[in-house]
């Protein structure tokens, strides 16, 4: 809802999720919900994903919490299978669905781009094989670069798949922005920085100024 509410409000910025536990979600759900918004917002809409770690919120809401890597992969395979075929069908550990449509699709060719969240090696290689990028908490410019270069070859091993394109790197920094900073997160690898500083603060500002390079 709010990222509904963010579309209508905006015309350039991308929008996010930092991040949603979609092994706690039904994905078909899930995946017609960003589809609408990726839609309303005219292909602005990137779905950043994690598996969880916190078993009391699973148990709350009464998802599996040992199965939720095994989950999240399926989920996203399933999300991709109704974005993108015509006459979409998955039979799969968790979800089995045939004979069934949902409209509408995303504007963009394979679908809502998803960015993988989390610092775990199942979580960098769960990015490398199936992500369009990969979200970093709480990151500084040399944590970033290693988690790159990680990224980076765990990517040759898995075969990353050529249709997923460049893994796009999305850090949110420990501290505020400064100029500097934001060149080294830049020369770490960094195509996107999330700042955590507040609307009315000048580090938020100038981070905003520099940022169109960064981000492209």
């Amino acid at each position: 809802m709010v990222l509904s509410y963010l579309a209508a409000c905006t015309e350039r910025l991308n929008l996010g999720t930092g991040i949603v536990l979609i092994a706690q979600r039904n994905p078909l759900v899930l995946a017609k919900e960003f589809a609408s918004v990726d839609v309303v917002s005219n292909g602005r809409v990137i779905l950043g994903i994690g598996a969880g770690y916190l078993q009391p919120e699973f148990d709350a809401i009464g998802a599996p919490f040992r199965e939720r890597g095994r989950r999240t992969d399926e989920a996203i395979d399933a999300m991709r299978t109704l974005w993108n075929e015509g006459d979409p069908s998955f039979d799969g550990e968790f979800w089995q669905f045939s004979g069934i449509d949902a409209h509408p699709r995303p504007t963009r060719p394979g679908g809502v781009p998803i960015h993988i969240g989390g610092h775990s090696e199942a979580a960098l290689k769960r990015a490398a094989e199936r992500g369009q990028g990969w979200y970093g908490w709480m990151q500084d410019p040399e944590q970033t670069a290693d988690y790159v270069r990680r990224l980076s070859e765990l990517s040759e091993r898995v075969g990353r798949p050529e249709e997923l394109g460049e893994l796009e790197i999305t850090i949110t920094p420990p501290g505020r922005l400064t100029a500097d900073a934001i060149d080294q997160y830049a020369e770490a690898g960094a195509h996107r920085l999330v700042s955590l500083a507040t609307p009315n603060e000048r580090s938020m500002l100038h981070a905003v100024e520099h940022l169109g390079s960064l981000s492209g």
